[in-house]
């Protein structure tokens, strides 16, 4: 055994080396958070990433999903399955939470799925003929691009984007040697979506479908076009059929839950799908990485969304690629997917994305701003082409033009830098245009701020800003080395020196996420919510700059009950409920009361629960025309109406106790959880408030419901209602009541939610606009709620056979390919 392994050792020296190389490269960049000292943990990370992986690695350490597949404690009751980014089968997850606590979980996810990035880039690079310097580049550039350090706080579509490499390279052996490894290609593509995040995938079709026509029809002309066609087409289906088999446990709930989503079944009109598109004034960080800084950060959309930092090196090999012979039909589609991811980038930006938007796919995204995630990998192959051209040559011409390219472009730099800021604060200093201010932030930030952003963006004594051109005129003397010192040494202080520039690019943008892994948020506040008496009521927790901006899932780590949530895909009943509810002058607590919402938690202290004669800023007509928009696109202009006292004024509550940061507010009125309704009042589908409003409308005695066949209870009477066993997917009620009516629960309605009234069906109709009603008569009653996922259980028989034929599949191959082998 140990000859053998010595044996593949020797002949995979450089495989081996190359790939702890890329991990210990991987492991010196995110030095804090490998050494577990730090984690990755504000922001999205904070109040999204980190309590969905926490709810996650719970369900699987006590082997109970119940709370993932429907979870009670956040929206009033939520598809936290369906909803995705929660990477409920995504085995990297898997993995992670099966060998640490949750928190060191999370930067192990975060770090492997840098290795398998940096690891499936080289080897595809490799695959495609390169040097191990050109395929090292590649690796290094796109593991730690823009994109990727970028979105790193968004966890769902940083993981996903490790996969494209990892498809790329079964592609590729499809191409080489079987059209089997067209399996593998869509297993991969199929765990990226399991990742969490349909857009990724999407994107990385785009690139995949591209590649394959380009790889086999047009580089392969060994066989009739016909065969060409025949071939990649057979390749691109396996993915896409294969891709979406092994997807359907996710892609199915996605689908239900999406078709009574905000985004209303998936698709958005142009304002929407165009929104977080490229402006061209971003294309700057492509030099000056921290040009528009990170906090404060001055520029349009925020840095996560328009980091596309590659590094100079990558730029400059990019360009010596162009100089290649034997890489040409190569370098020719590199530059056509750049150049489209670049136009894709663009959106609304540019004219053309209205005709690309109608496409299928395009409409059901916004940000197209993310397609920068093709535009980096394109430029690191670029890269990685460029390498291996310059080692081909003899005489180091091209190194020497190139080295002159970088030395001037960094004296310019500087230069430019210097003149701009000297302009804006010398003894001339003309202040800043409108319309240069409108260019450089996309008309999203005031001309005052955007000048000083811009000159503290110029000041050439910020060591950040220096680097940059400091870096050109270092690169340029390395590629005039080129000649003069041996080829290895050459290559290797290249891959130090992007790595350098890279790991100031990482570890800068990094810091401002960085925590100490063993912090606790407020636990005084957390200790005091639990001591509450809550008796099946709940709480409404308030965070952010506006409260219902930065919104979080808290309440998934604490196990609390909360009204709210933090999700691009809550339904559309929750989304206008809460709209309406901020919408009021001031915003009216009966709406919180019919929820059930006993308790306020605000944890900014934002809120003025005080006296009635405080005005309230949501009667402002800026505000008013604000709450009015979707939130996922009225969140950009919160600045713009925030009002400079910083209090939100509602009525109807009372302070119970105050710490540093933070208030717990009692509501007198919230009704219990369950109660019967012995009045109904009918409303339109589509227009239910002005009924909750009415004055014949009686919280706790009335129940409105938008189906004009509901039946009509007939008298009054007393009832009392005991909930009897409450879990997640299943919530069984005794009731007693003098006369019929509607038992009211106030937990979500969802389609996948069935009942039964003493063991016989029973349609749940929508009461008040977002919970469940069920008829009953008068009478005593077992009432039972059960939620029965049903496409989540299609999806899982869909997952599974598609596995079990892609395993039967593969075998059957390798078995064939041994046969043939021992009968030649």
């Amino acid at each position: 055994m140990q000859t053998l392994l010595k044996r593949y050792v020797r002949s995979n020296c450089a495989p081996i080396a190359a790939a702890l190389l890329l991990i210990g490269i991987v492991c010196l960049v995110s030095l804090p958070v490998v050494s577990g000292q730090q984690m990755l943990g504000t922001g999205d990370l904070d109040t999204f990433a980190y309590p969905l992986f926490h709810a996650l690695g719970r369900a699987i350490r006590q082997l109970n999903f119940s709370d993932v597949i429907w979870n009670p404690n956040i929206f009033a009751g939520f598809p936290l399955l369906a909803e995705g980014q929660i990477g409920a089968f995504f085995p990297v997850h898997w993995l992670t939470l099966l060998l640490f606590n949750s928190t060191t979980a999370l930067n192990a996810s975060l770090m492997l799925s840098y290795v398998i990035a940096a690891l499936s880039t080289c080897w595809f690079a490799r695959l495609l003929g390169l040097r191990w310097a050109g395929a090292l580049v590649a690796a290094v550039a796109f593991t730690f691009s823009g994109f990727l350090v970028g979105h790193v706080g968004h966890v769902s579509v940083f993981t996903a984007g490790c996969w494209l490499p990892v498809i790329l390279c079964a592609v590729e052996l499809a191409a080489q040697r079987r059209l089997a490894f067209g399996y593998a290609a869509g297993v991969a593509w199929g765990i990226q979506w399991l990742a969490g995040h349909p857009q990724v995938p999407f994107m990385t079709l785009i690139w995949v479908a591209s590649y394959i026509g380009f790889r086999f029809v047009m580089v392969d002309r060994s066989r009739t076009l016909r065969q060409r066609l025949a071939r990649a087409a057979a390749v691109l289906g396996t993915v896409l059929i294969v891709g979406v088999g092994i997807a359907a446990v996710y892609l199915l709930p996605l689908a239900e839950l999406s078709g009574v989503s905000m985004r209303l079944g998936g698709r958005m009109d142009y304002a929407e799908a165009s929104s977080y598109s490229l402006f061209s004034s971003n294309l700057i960080v492509a030099v000056l990485p921290f040009f528009f800084g990170i906090r404060p950060y001055w520029g349009a959309w925020n840095y996560a969304e328009i980091s596309l930092y590659v590094g100079l090196l990558t730029l400059l090999l990019a360009a010596a690629a162009l100089a290649t012979k034997s890489f040409k039909p190569l370098v020719i589609f590199l530059l056509g997917m750049a150049a489209l991811s670049l136009i894709l980038a663009l959106g609304g930006n540019t004219p053309l994305y209205r005709f690309l938007q109608a496409l299928p796919g395009l409409s059901s995204f916004r940000a197209p701003i993310r397609f920068v995630y093709l535009l980096d990998f394109s430029l690191a192959l670029l890269a990685g082409v460029g390498m291996h051209v310059i080692l081909e040559q003899v005489d180091g011409r091209l190194t020497k033009r190139l080295a002159l390219i970088a030395a001037v472009a960094g004296a310019l730099l500087a230069l430019a830098l210097a003149g701009l800021n000297a302009s804006l604060t010398g003894p001339n200093a003309q202040p800043l245009s409108d319309s240069w201010a409108t260019w450089l932030g996309g008309g999203q930030v005031s001309t005052a701020y955007m000048q000083a952003g811009l000159i503290q963006a110029t000041d050439l004594r910020d060591p950040y800003t220096l680097l940059p051109a400091l870096g050109l005129i270092v690169i340029a003397g390395w590629l005039w080395l080129m000649p003069r010192i041996p080829r290895q040494i050459w290559w290797s202080i290249g891959l130090l020196l992007l790595v350098a520039d890279l790991a100031v690019f990482v570890t800068r943008y990094q810091a401002v996420y960085l925590v100490p892994v063993n912090r606790e948020t407020q636990s005084e506040l957390w200790q005091s919510v639990k001591d509450l008496n809550l008796e099946q009521q709940r709480v409404y927790i308030v965070n952010g700059k506006a409260p219902w901006q930065q919104r979080s899932y808290l309440s998934l780590i604490q196990d609390v009950p909360d009204l709210d949530g933090y999700s691009p895909l809550e339904t559309h009943w929750h989304d206008i409920y809460m709209q309406n509810f901020w919408s009021g002058q001031p915003p009216t607590m009966r709406l919180l009361s019919l929820a059930s919402v006993r308790y306020l938690i605000d944890l900014r202290n934002r809120l003025n629960c005080g006296s009635a004669n405080q005005a309230s800023w949501l009667a402002d007509a800026p505000a008013q025309q604000w709450i009015s928009w979707l939130p996922f696109t009225a969140m950009f202009a919160a600045d713009a109406v925030r009002p400079e006292s910083g209090f939100y004024h509602v009525e109807g509550c009372r302070p119970i106790k105050r710490g540093q940061n933070w208030t717990i507010y009692e509501n007198d009125e919230a009704l219990p959880r369950a109660y019967v309704a012995h009045t109904v009042l009918k409303a339109k589908p589509d227009a239910p408030w002005p009924t909750l409003f009415e004055p014949d409308f009686i919280p706790g005695e009335t129940v409105v419901i938008p189906d004009a066949a509901a039946p009509e209870p007939a008298g009054h009477g007393s009832s009392t209602v005991t909930i009897e066993s409450d879990h997640a997917l299943r919530v069984a009620l005794q009731i007693s009541t003098e006369s019929d009516g509607y038992l009211v629960l106030n937990d979500s309605y969802y389609p996948g939610w069935q009942a039964t009234v003493d063991g016989a069906p029973a349609q749940i109709y929508r009461g008040n606009f977002l919970f469940r009603a069920v008829y009953v008569p008068a009478g005593e009653h077992t009432v039972v709620f059960e939620y029965v996922p049903v496409y989540l259980q299609l999806g899982a028989i869909i997952t599974v056979t598609t596995a079990l034929f892609v395993l039967t599949a593969t075998l059957y191959s390798l078995k064939r390919s041994r046969r043939k082998a021992a009968s030649v």
